[in-house]
Protein backbone atom coordinates (compact mmCIF):
# COMPACT_ATOMS: atom_id res chain seq x y z
CA UNK A 1 0.00 0.00 0.00
CA UNK A 2 2.76 2.44 0.94
CA UNK A 3 4.59 1.95 -2.31
CA UNK A 4 1.29 2.47 -3.97
CA UNK A 5 1.36 5.75 -2.38
CA UNK A 6 4.75 6.54 -3.03
CA UNK A 7 3.98 5.69 -6.89
CA UNK A 8 0.92 8.00 -6.97
CA UNK A 9 2.74 10.68 -5.06
CA UNK A 10 6.05 10.51 -8.15
CA UNK A 11 3.11 9.97 -10.75
CA UNK A 12 1.47 13.29 -9.20
CA UNK A 13 4.80 15.48 -8.70
CA UNK A 14 5.37 14.20 -12.72
CA UNK A 15 2.07 15.81 -13.52
CA UNK A 16 2.59 18.66 -11.79
CA UNK A 17 5.77 18.95 -13.77
CA UNK A 18 4.16 18.27 -17.38
CA UNK A 19 1.76 20.86 -16.39
CA UNK A 20 4.16 23.48 -16.16
CA UNK A 21 5.63 22.46 -18.61
CA UNK A 22 2.61 22.46 -21.45
CA UNK A 23 1.99 25.71 -19.84
CA UNK A 24 5.14 27.01 -20.85
CA UNK A 25 5.20 25.46 -24.31
CA UNK A 26 1.79 27.70 -24.82
CA UNK A 27 3.15 30.45 -23.57
CA UNK A 28 6.02 30.25 -26.15
CA UNK A 29 3.24 29.75 -28.74
CA UNK A 30 1.24 32.71 -27.86
CA UNK A 31 4.27 35.06 -27.51
CA UNK A 32 5.67 33.79 -31.02
CA UNK A 33 2.82 34.13 -32.61
CA UNK A 34 1.78 37.62 -31.30
CA UNK A 35 5.43 38.55 -32.50
CA UNK A 36 4.91 37.21 -35.88
CA UNK A 37 1.81 38.69 -36.40
CA UNK A 38 3.30 42.20 -35.45
CA UNK A 39 6.46 41.80 -37.78
CA UNK A 40 3.62 40.53 -40.80
CA UNK A 41 2.02 44.00 -39.98
CA UNK A 42 5.00 45.76 -39.81
CA UNK A 43 6.29 44.34 -43.53
CA UNK A 44 3.44 45.45 -45.08
CA UNK A 45 3.38 48.87 -43.63
CA UNK A 46 6.74 48.93 -45.23
CA UNK A 47 5.05 47.61 -48.11
CA UNK A 48 2.36 50.19 -48.86
CA UNK A 49 4.34 52.86 -49.21
CA UNK A 50 6.25 51.14 -52.42
CA UNK A 51 2.59 50.02 -53.63
CA UNK A 52 0.97 53.55 -52.91
CA UNK A 53 3.62 55.13 -54.64
CA UNK A 54 2.77 54.69 -58.17
CA UNK A 55 -0.73 55.57 -57.26
CA UNK A 56 0.40 58.83 -56.06
CA UNK A 57 2.72 59.40 -59.26
CA UNK A 58 0.07 59.19 -61.73
CA UNK A 59 -2.45 61.21 -59.90
CA UNK A 60 0.44 63.95 -59.10
CA UNK A 61 1.08 63.40 -62.98
CA UNK A 62 -2.35 64.27 -63.95
CA UNK A 63 -3.28 67.06 -61.33
CA UNK A 64 -0.30 68.91 -63.04
CA UNK A 65 -1.25 68.03 -66.64
CA UNK A 66 -4.25 69.70 -65.91
CA UNK A 67 -2.37 72.53 -64.35
CA UNK A 68 -4.35 71.57 -60.79
CA UNK A 69 -1.78 73.21 -59.28
CA UNK A 70 -3.56 73.82 -55.62
CA UNK A 71 -4.21 70.43 -55.14
CA UNK A 72 -0.72 68.72 -56.51
CA UNK A 73 0.49 71.29 -53.74
CA UNK A 74 -2.14 69.73 -51.09
CA UNK A 75 -1.33 65.69 -52.58
CA UNK A 76 2.33 66.27 -52.76
CA UNK A 77 2.39 67.92 -48.90
CA UNK A 78 0.67 65.21 -47.94
CA UNK A 79 2.40 62.68 -49.08
CA UNK A 80 5.49 64.02 -47.59
CA UNK A 81 3.88 63.99 -44.45
CA UNK A 82 3.75 60.71 -44.24
CA UNK A 83 6.83 59.73 -46.08
CA UNK A 84 9.40 62.54 -45.60
CA UNK A 85 11.64 61.12 -48.04
CA UNK A 86 10.13 60.63 -51.05
CA UNK A 87 11.69 61.83 -53.92
CA UNK A 88 8.73 62.05 -56.29
CA UNK A 89 6.75 63.84 -53.73
CA UNK A 90 9.49 66.57 -53.63
CA UNK A 91 9.34 66.68 -56.73
CA UNK A 92 5.98 67.30 -57.96
CA UNK A 93 5.69 70.10 -55.21
CA UNK A 94 8.95 72.06 -57.03
CA UNK A 95 6.93 71.42 -60.25
CA UNK A 96 3.47 73.34 -58.74
CA UNK A 97 5.53 75.77 -57.21
CA UNK A 98 7.30 76.21 -60.14
CA UNK A 99 4.18 76.80 -62.39
CA UNK A 100 2.74 79.28 -59.66
CA UNK A 101 6.04 81.32 -59.51
CA UNK A 102 6.43 80.44 -56.23
CA UNK A 103 9.98 80.33 -56.70
CA UNK A 104 11.37 80.32 -52.87
CA UNK A 105 9.30 77.14 -52.48
CA UNK A 106 10.23 75.65 -55.84
CA UNK A 107 13.58 76.46 -55.16
CA UNK A 108 13.66 74.72 -51.65
CA UNK A 109 11.90 71.92 -53.37
CA UNK A 110 14.14 71.33 -56.57
CA UNK A 111 17.47 71.81 -53.79
CA UNK A 112 16.50 69.22 -51.54
CA UNK A 113 15.90 66.64 -54.38
CA UNK A 114 19.51 68.41 -55.82
CA UNK A 115 21.13 66.73 -52.08
CA UNK A 116 19.13 63.39 -52.44
CA UNK A 117 19.00 62.45 -55.84
CA UNK A 118 22.62 63.12 -57.19
CA UNK A 119 21.58 61.24 -60.57
CA UNK A 120 18.22 64.09 -60.79
CA UNK A 121 20.92 66.81 -60.69
CA UNK A 122 21.96 67.55 -64.48
CA UNK A 123 18.78 66.26 -66.28
CA UNK A 124 15.86 67.56 -63.83
CA UNK A 125 16.73 69.71 -61.54
CA UNK A 126 19.52 72.45 -62.20
CA UNK A 127 17.58 73.76 -65.23
CA UNK A 128 14.94 74.83 -62.81
CA UNK A 129 17.58 75.53 -60.33
CA UNK A 130 19.28 78.23 -62.52
CA UNK A 131 15.79 79.47 -63.96
CA UNK A 132 14.47 80.16 -60.36
CA UNK A 133 17.62 82.18 -59.49
CA UNK A 134 17.51 84.16 -62.97
CA UNK A 135 13.75 84.70 -62.04
CA UNK A 136 14.39 85.73 -57.97
CA UNK A 137 17.41 88.47 -59.97
CA UNK A 138 15.14 89.67 -61.93
CA UNK A 139 12.27 90.22 -60.05
CA UNK A 140 11.70 93.96 -58.38
CA UNK A 141 10.72 93.71 -54.72
CA UNK A 142 7.50 95.00 -54.64
CA UNK A 143 6.30 98.59 -53.49
CA UNK A 144 4.89 98.62 -49.98
CA UNK A 145 2.02 101.10 -49.91
CA UNK A 146 1.40 102.30 -46.32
Amino acid sequence: MEALQESLGHIAEALEMLKWLVALILAFILLSTGYLIYLFRHFRKRLQPEQNADAFRQKAKMLLNMNELDRVIELGTERINKFPGELFAHWYLGQAYYRKKQWHKALAEFNYIYEIAPSWRQRFVNPFIYDIREQLQNTKPEIIKQ
